[in-house]
């Protein structure tokens, strides 16, 4: 077995494709690896209540780059947009949100009917919770953690 990037998987189906892969049976009706990894996470959006889908990358720029926020959200966005849209065509009426990390923030997109609009941004050390993801997902380098975590993160 091996493992698949998610939202690059996403990224490369077509709306047909996913429209196929959201009724479809796992052990089945997939072709391979990557298309079961992308009918299970419709799987999961086919839940019948609002969705937080945690994107688990802290997103950084390198040097004197710092891209605005909304280029950032837009490009995240952009690799769940077709899953997104087909969850809100079949799930009417529930909502769903992509959270991701940026420069020590828990970020929220929300999932419109046109896109995504920027739902909220909190600092990570303002409730327990975020200091929780943080201690998870933010990069060992950041010293108020003092834990190793060691997860991926993603260049923007």
């Amino acid at each position: 077995m091996r493992g698949v990037i998610l939202y690059v998987a996403l990224r490369q189906q077509s709306v047909s494709n996913l429209r196929k892969l959201w009724d479809a049976d796992t052990k089945q009706d997939c072709a391979d690896d990557i298309e079961r990894e992308v009918a299970r996470f419709l799987k999961l959006l086919h839940t019948r209540k609002n969705l937080l889908i945690l994107f688990p990358y802290v997103l950084y720029t390198e040097g004197d780059l710092n891209y605005p926020l909304y280029n950032v959200c837009d490009a995240v966005y952009s690799d769940f947009a077709k899953a997104l849209d087909l969850r809100s065509a079949l799930n009417p009426g529930f909502d769903s949100y992509l959270a991701f990390i940026k420069d020590q923030h828990l970020v929220i997109v929300e999932s419109c009917q046109d896109g995504w609009s920027l739902f909220d941004r909190m600092p990570l050390t303002s409730s327990k919770t975020f200091k929780e993801i943080a201690w998870r997902y933010v990069p060992c380098t950041q010293g108020w953690l003092n834990e190793l975590v060691g997860i991926p993160t993603t260049r923007v």
